[in-house]
């Protein structure tokens, strides 16, 4: 029995739709290879069918000509169907590869003894060989546990195995049947049926990081609330300003006024991105409202026991710096040297905080005129970027470190900003 041309070429532009719809998917998904195999054998199955129907078409129509081409594309579709196996249940075996070496062979072979069967006899094969590592991968991956669609998937993936065996080597199964005006062409029909576990496993899996990407999203507003609950208001001496690279950043940057009349403030940065690093910094806030001094190095050796004790949170760069009248008292854990009018304040750089349990900082002290700034910035000022890859730098930083810090921020952000970026500035009034 022959099929209907047209209701073939139908079939077959269906095929290689989904084929093209399901390598879109594979392709935004790089995890989901096992995607990219099936759509090779739909749009291999679909590019045949439209290159039987053009030849149809074309008056004095030599099928010789094409023959290798079609053989080729024919060839195709199994191999994409057994690596799609090999994907799904997860075999690594050499024997893909070996198939892929007997395709070149059995070519030469056919052309050589202008018998086109020696062609198409390994393929065959493999796709019957193909069916007992289906049932093997199913039965390994949980068999009567599985949930439906698995099922269904494993058992369409048998029958198209079959089926496409069946058209390279006649079994003495018919691959046409006739259902009252309609020819149904069965190698046709089990890939559709094999499409429908398959998409179902695609939307749902859509569902879920639908689901997943609300729930980080729900995650990700309320780091920026505790983020922004942290940055309290600060005295009018001095300003802060944070521009975060991302929804959340890693940099912090925290004033507590004192009993005396001082202020001590905290800024620093966490090696990171993301809610990781948001949730370190609410760590380091945590024990910063309940520190037990009020000295920048020994307050530096606490926040250094609380993150070395605990998981592996990477390492955090942070400086202290306590403002008492024109009087200053800092310590930095590998942060950035503040900046006081136009120099640089030459520091003891310790340890960041997190890499060593008996890491030890010191304090330094400096004075603060009438009228000068104190200017302390994360590495997203210096490291800032433009297209060029010329960094904003330190020299740079310096020529500006006078300006508010929303100057210096805005001059970062303009530059490249591919960084968190802080900036906390201390001015005494005259």
């Amino acid at each position: 029995k022959k099929s209907d041309p047209l209701q073939d070429l139908a079939v077959g532009l269906l095929l290689a739709g989904l084929g093209l719809m399901l390598f879109l998917a594979s392709s935004r998904e790089r995890s989901q290879g096992s995607l990219l195999w099936f759509a090779g054998s739909l749009l291999s199955m679909g590019t045949l069918t439209v290159l039987r129907f053009s030849g149809l078409l074309v008056e004095n129509f030599h099928p010789n000509r094409w023959l290798w081409i079609e053989q080729l594309i024919s060839s195709l579709i199994p191999f994409f169907l057994v690596a799609f196996v090999a994907s799904v249940y997860g075999f690594r075996g050499r024997w893909i590869l070996g198939w892929i070496l007997c395709f070149p062979l059995s070519a030469l072979l056919a052309r050589w003894s202008a018998n086109s069967f020696v062609f198409l006899v390994p393929s065959a094969a493999l796709c019957l060989a193909a069916i007992p590592l289906t049932a093997f991968g199913w039965w390994r991956s949980g068999g009567p546990r599985l949930k439906r669609r698995q099922h269904l998937l494993a058992a369409a993936l048998s029958v198209a195995l079959y089926s496409r065996a069946n058209g390279f080597v006649t079994f003495g199964f018919s691959q046409v049947w006739q259902l009252g005006p309609f020819s149904i062409n069965l190698v046709q029909l089990s890939m559709l049926v094999l499409a429908i576990p398959i998409t179902w496993e695609l939307l749902d899996r859509l569902r879920e990081d639908g689901v997943e990407r609300e729930r980080l999203k729900s995650e990700i507003q309320a780091a920026r609330l505790v983020q922004q609950l942290f940055l309290a208001a600060s005295p009018a001496h001095i300003d802060v300003v944070y521009e975060p690279a991302h929804e959340v950043g890693g940099d912090f940057a925290f004033i507590f006024p004192l009993e005396d009349g001082s202020h001590l403030i905290a800024a620093g940065d966490v090696s990171g991105k993301g809610l990781k690093a948001a949730m370190t910094v609410s760590l380091i806030a945590g024990a910063l409202r309940n520190r037990r001094s009020n000295e920048p190095a020994e307050l530096l050796s606490e926040l250094n026991q609380v993150l070395a004790d605990g998981p592996d949170r990477g390492f955090v760069t942070a400086l202290i710096v306590r403002c008492e009248g024109g009087g200053l008292q800092l310590a930095s854990a590998g942060h950035p040297s503040p900046y006081l009018e136009d120099r640089e304040i030459e520091m003891e750089a310790g340890l960041p905080l997190g890499v060593s349990k008996e890491a030890c900082y010191s304090s330094q002290t400096a004075s603060l005129g009438d009228g000068e700034q104190l200017t302390i910035v994360s590495d997203g000022v210096v490291e800032a970027e433009n297209a060029k890859r010329e960094l904003f730098g330190f020299d740079r930083t310096r020529e500006i470190s006078g300006k508010s810090a929303q100057e210096i921020a805005d001059a970062a952000k303009a530059w490249g900003q591919n960084d968190d970026i802080t900036v906390v500035t201390v001015r005494r009034s005259t």
